[in-house]
């Protein structure tokens, strides 16, 4: 579904998309940016955030005549929004670019609430069922264990696995692994290997979708504004949250300063863009012919997204359905497996 077709409910709007969008409007009213921005945090002006206090500084070293595109670099803002003013700053069109820019700002906190929202009380249940394993682990299975060498009963695998377990939290080792293995996670992610939560099954291919209609919008509103394609990659990665992506952006716009065409960077890039955009985009004829491929191109996108987070949102029942029922199939398997045994042995003394 295309995004200047539809508007999220305003319910799912947080702060940073709410105010980006009525700044948007404010400046298609033709509003100065600097009332614009005072506007759009009218009702919050008592009680600021982080994010509507940088913009009110804005506001003001606007009003005394500071150049914008050197102003929005000095009062603090994140750096995807200074991103999202400088590309329509620098752009001939800045109230469509900024209102392109703040569309995709509210599809984005869109779809990770409809996330947020599907999967919290899953995960609220996740939470319940690996306490209630901790606990069974930690403070029930020992007593089994005393059992199983009173009687000299033979354990089977499965049992002894489970017993292992037991034991490791009982010492704390499995704990002190688990703080290590989310520490490494953490660095990971963070300075490492800044693409890693994009390789996750399931919630890995929403977030690459999001990243690619990102950039298919923001590359047709450089387009059709005939933003020179070194100039746009620069602009789309500033505007990137990721690292990683926002790198990528850089180096296929030092790509396209080298001479390489559009299309091959599609396809050499293939991080950013759809596969399928290379044969798309060799078929335009103009520029005209470019920005019309890339927003259909883009609404693609955006369907193959909007079905990804369904078909997530589908799943998500079942699979916590099963991991329950494998977590606790086994438990039940291991702790009967050796006590039938010993029911055996008892019945025949």
């Amino acid at each position: 579904m295309s995004a200047d077709k539809t508007e999220p409910p305003a319910t799912m709007f947080t702060s940073t998309g709410n105010t980006m969008m009525l700044i948007a409007q404010a400046v298609k009213s033709r509003v100065p940016l600097a009332d614009a921005i005072r506007l759009s945090v009218e009702d919050r002006r008592h009680k600021p955030d982080a994010l509507e206090t940088s913009l009110l500084r804005l506001a003001g070293l606007l009003d005394e005549g500071h150049d914008p595109k050197t102003a929005i670099k000095q009062v603090g803002l994140p750096q995807p929004v200074v991103g999202m003013f400088d590309m329509a700053l620098q752009n001939p069109d800045f109230a469509g670019t900024f209102d392109v820019l703040a569309q995709l700002e509210v599809s984005r906190i869109a779809s990770t609430q409809r996330l947020v929202m599907a999967f919290s009380y899953l995960a609220f249940l996740c939470g319940v069922l690996l306490l209630s394993l901790l606990l069974f682990l930690t403070f029930i299975a020992p007593h089994f264990v005393l059992l199983f060498r009173e009687f000299d009963v033979e354990t089977p695998w499965l049992t002894k696995f489970v017993l292992n377990i037991s034991q490791l939290l009982s010492t704390g080792v499995l704990f002190l692994a688990g703080l290590v293995f989310v520490a490494v996670l953490f660095v990971t992610q963070r300075l490492i290997f800044p693409r890693f939560w994009y390789l996750m099954p399931m919630f890995g291919d929403i977030g690459r979708r999001h990243c690619v209609c990102r950039m298919l919008r923001e590359m047709t509103c450089q387009v059709r504004q005939n933003v020179p394609l070194p100039r746009a990659l620069e602009q789309c990665g500033n505007t990137m949250r990721n690292a990683a992506y926002r790198r990528d952006c850089f180096d296929a716009a030092e790509s396209a300063r080298k001479g390489m065409s559009f299309a091959e960077i599609t396809l050499h890039y293939d991080w950013l863009f759809p596969e399928w955009l290379g044969p798309i985009i060799n078929a335009a004829k103009s520029d005209d012919d470019l920005a019309r491929s890339l927003r259909r191109a883009a609404e693609t996108a955006e369907m193959q997204k909007d079905a990804s987070i369904h078909c997530a949102q589908t799943l998500a029942l079942p699979l916590f359905i099963t991991l329950m029922g494998i977590c606790f199939g086994t438990l039940v398997l291991a702790i009967m497996m050796p006590i039938m045994d010993l029911i055996k042995n008892l019945t025949t003394l």
